[in-house]
């Protein structure tokens, strides 16, 4: 039923009766109303997908109650409130996608439970808060975007722990501090975006170390000092593609 653009209306509450059901995806459409709780019937599914719909209304907490789930993606909806702490009971979650909603509220700490977590999106939201170091339990993460939310503090150093990071996305937001030494370990980043934040102190030179980085936008903070020579040798090296470090 994807994709169909022709199917509107509330979703009907008979379908969260299929308790055998493995596999639900209505993105695409217009359907409207909310995510019942009564989804917690559909016990065996492991393909959850709502995107592009006007769902609106809070994430129910009995989300979590869907332990075998491993993708879960809701994302271009008007869903507000905050993510659930129960998202962390799904530990065998693989693909989270929350972005382009009206969340608000922190992003819960239980997060760092979902350990089989590779893709994470919760861009384009109102998120606020800290980035909490429990993220950095998720070490099979490949794809981490928080970007264009309203997050706040420092860069948690546990974000070194992330060495399957391919692409890591955290610009517009309202970060501070210095870039933590440990982004460095992140030794697989082909894309690094922190711009349009407010981070300060010097370029580590740790960043060096990112070999197979292509794209690195630092643009829009307030760094200051000298480039440091292992990150003039990546460009040397013609895998960097871009380089942006201008000024807000």
């Amino acid at each position: 039923m994807s994709n169909n653009v022709n199917l509107y209306g509330d979703i009907p509450l008979d379908l969260y009766k299929l308790s055998k059901l493995t596999y639900l995806d209505l993105a695409g459409n217009r359907f409207s109303g909310f995510l019942s709780p009564t989804v917690a019937n559909l016990s065996n599914l492991s393909f959850l997908r709502l995107s592009a719909n006007q769902l609106s209304g809070t994430i129910p907490r009995e989300i979590g109650l869907l332990t075998g789930l491993h993708d879960f993606k809701i994302a271009i909806n008007h869903f507000n409130g905050s993510i659930p702490q129960e998202i962390g009971m799904m530990k065998s979650l693989i693909n989270l996608g929350l972005d382009t909603n009206d969340l608000t509220g922190l992003i819960p700490a239980s997060l760092g439970n979902l350990t089989n977590l590779a893709e994470i999106y919760l861009f384009g939201n109102n998120l606020s808060g800290h980035i909490p170091p429990e993220i950095g339990n998720m070490v099979n993460l490949s794809i981490l975007l928080l970007y264009g939310n309203q997050l706040s503090g420092h860069i948690p150093q546990e974000i070194g722990n992330l060495e399957k990071l391919t692409k890591l996305e955290l610009s517009s937001n309202q970060l501070s501090g210095n870039i933590p030494r440990a982004m460095g370990n992140l030794s697989n980043l082909e894309e690094l975006d922190l711009g349009a934040n407010n981070l300060s102190g010097s370029l580590p030179s740790s960043l060096g170390n990112l070999s197979n980085i292509y794209f690195m936008y630092l643009y829009g903070n307030n760094l200051y000092g000298h480039i440091p020579p292992e990150i003039e040798n990546l460009g040397r090296n013609w895998e960097l593609g871009k380089l942006e470090l201008s000024s807000a």
